[in-house]
């Protein structure tokens, strides 16, 4: 098509365009998908979402591709409260700064856990998560109970491991890609 604009984002080996073309009939195509792009003062036209293609960086590729991304907001709300909580509750603690450092380490691969493009960066974020849980639950190393529930916890995270790496060999096997 002669008319076309194309937007692409890139970010951790994966790629996002998005294809917008004009509309002739805005009343048309808003009743049927509701997509439109006012570009109208820059271009003097309406644009229009024509395909979206999103290529994870290993090998899969889907078009007009549409996820939820409301986990954002739910993993950085819950940890923000989280941390407004300890911030009191933690205060009187030494190792106050090892303790934040696990806790934003624990919300960072939460984020990468929710929005891993594929299920090898779903499984980095679970890893990380499970390692994160690990440290926090240890938090206390002098104290006896917490480093027996941190090993459990680390002991039961390789169970949840297994059960994760069968089920990406069923997905390989089934549909030859990682992606969702």
């Amino acid at each position: 098509k002669a008319d076309l604009m194309i937007g692409v984002v890139d970010g951790l080996g994966a790629r996002t365009s998005v294809v917008y073309e004009p509309l002739s009939n805005p009343d048309v195509h808003q009743r049927s998908r509701g997509h439109v792009f006012p570009l109208r003062p820059v271009t003097g036209k309406l644009w229009v979402v024509s395909e979206v293609r999103h290529d994870d960086g290993l090998g899969g590729s889907t078009k007009n591709r549409h996820r939820y991304e409301g986990g954002v907001t739910d993993v950085t709300g819950v940890g923000f409260l989280i941390h407004l909580y300890s911030v009191g509750y933690m205060a009187h603690e030494p190792a106050l700064a090892r303790y934040f450092a696990y806790l934003n380490l624990f919300v960072m691969f939460m984020l990468v856990l929710v929005l891993g493009a594929s299920f090898p960066m779903m499984f980095i974020g679970w890893e990380g998560v499970g390692l994160c849980s690990y440290l926090l639950i240890g938090f206390y190393i002098e104290r006896k109970s917490a480093s027996t529930a941190a090993n459990k916890a680390f002991i039961m995270n390789r169970v949840g491991d297994f059960g994760f790496l069968i089920g990406l060999m069923i997905f390989w096997t089934s549909f030859g890609t990682f992606t969702f």
